[in-house]
């Protein structure tokens, strides 16, 4: 038994993270959250002073294209599966593997395997994140704002593909992204905005378009100002319809190179609970500068930095927990960091958000003031 003695506790009270001094007490070997025990004196149990500390439930990323050398459009079940064991220890416990715009086959390999790995998963006693569904971010994007996406396999959005991949990985898929401009997108929205997040990406959609895209049941902008047209006076567009639309979560890459510090402080002013902090990071996460694979496409990555033979920004190398960080850098409040790298991300999805009741499994963080991971408690261990 452990003990985690004198924290500030996250809890989400009122529908926002507040902070409560007090215990956690959880059993490692049953990866279990315990009641606090009315008589400690004959209790046997590791006691680690917290004092001075944050103690959360681990962080979810809901658009993560790799890491560790693995590319998930590239990647065999195994390779997912020492993904989600090497993001666990550095205090991940849930992600959502995501796609890159590529041929349909491919899309369906990716989907396999994704599917695989949960299935291996399953059978995991040691540290893991889980897997919550797959992002799909491509092919039904804008060939204006593709970036680095492969232009060759965009298509309009495809009610049948969707029908048919569905068909194949039942529940599998739960964030699709569409440029709302797109030919067959309003159809495309009614047909499916009961049954999957709907994210305006990659787009050149003015404002009245998002609007009616958000309208029809769009819930979620993917990367906020990133590959869409910028929120300007007389043309606000996707930014603009998106704090104009009750309820929209909006994605930001928070790694302070795809989004300035100053924009980051607006956005959390403007969008508040509604932020998503992900990190888009691809295979070259965790490694050293040099050349990597990002679904399909060769990006080199130098100095923290992930570009393309363009020159465009090819993802991110920042896993989320340095997010948090720097983040907390940027002047960004902990109760909102903590919000957009835990707790949000389970709201878009629409289910329930981790807490610390008896019961619940023990993936826990122990954070500094900066927001510094101290030490990792993943499945209990």
């Amino acid at each position: 038994m452990i003990c985690l003695a004198g924290g500030s506790v996250a809890v989400i009270r009122d529908g926002s993270v507040c902070f409560e001094k007090k215990d956690i007490w959880f059993d490692p070997e049953l990866n279990m959250i315990l009641p606090p025990p009315s008589d400690t004196s004959d209790i046997k149990a590791e006691i680690i002073d917290c004092t001075g500390k944050y103690i959360t439930p681990g962080f979810f990323d809901s658009h993560i294209h790799g890491g560790f050398g693995y590319d998930i459009s590239n990647a065999s079940a195994e390779g997912i599966v020492e993904l989600s064991c090497r993001l666990a220890k550095c205090g991940i416990s849930a992600f959502m593997p995501t796609t890159m715009t590529m041929p349909k086959d491919r899309i369906r390999k990716t989907l396999q395997a994704v599917s695989d790995a949960i299935v291996l998963l399953e059978s995991t006693t040691g540290p893991h994140a889980e897997i919550l569904g797959v992002h799909l971010e491509g092919p039904f994007l804008s060939a204006e704002k593709a970036g680095v996406q492969d232009k060759d396999h965009l298509m309009l959005p495809s009610i049948d593909l969707i029908h048919s991949l569905e068909n194949d990985f039942p529940g599998l898929i739960r964030i699709i992204d569409v440029a709302p401009e797109l030919e067959g997108a309003e159809e495309f929205c009614r047909n499916f905005a009961d049954n999957y997040v709907l994210s305006a990406a990659h787009s050149a959609a003015d404002y009245d378009t998002a609007m009616i895209f958000f309208a029809n049941g769009g819930k979620s902008v993917t990367h906020m100002l990133n590959a869409m047209e910028p929120c300007l006076k007389r043309a606000p567009g996707i930014p603009g319809a998106a704090y104009d639309s009750e309820g929209t979560f909006v994605e930001v890459i928070c790694d302070g190179i795809h989004v300035e510090p100053p924009v980051l402080r607006m956005i959390f002013d403007l969008f508040g609970d509604r932020v998503i902090a992900v990190s888009d990071c691809m295979s070259a996460a965790g490694m050293s500068d040099g050349t990597y694979e990002l679904g399909g496409t060769e990006v080199t990555v130098k100095d923290g930095q992930a570009f393309n033979c363009d020159g465009k920004l090819a993802g991110s190398v920042t896993l989320l927990p340095e997010v948090a960080m720097r983040l907390r850098s940027a002047g960004i409040s902990v109760d909102k960091i903590l919000d957009a790298v835990i707790y949000a991300p389970y709201r878009r999805l629409d289910i329930e958000t981790p807490t610390f009741g008896a019961g619940q499994p023990a993936d826990i963080n122990i954070l500094d003031d900066d927001l510094k991971l101290v030490k990792v408690f993943s499945r209990g261990s």
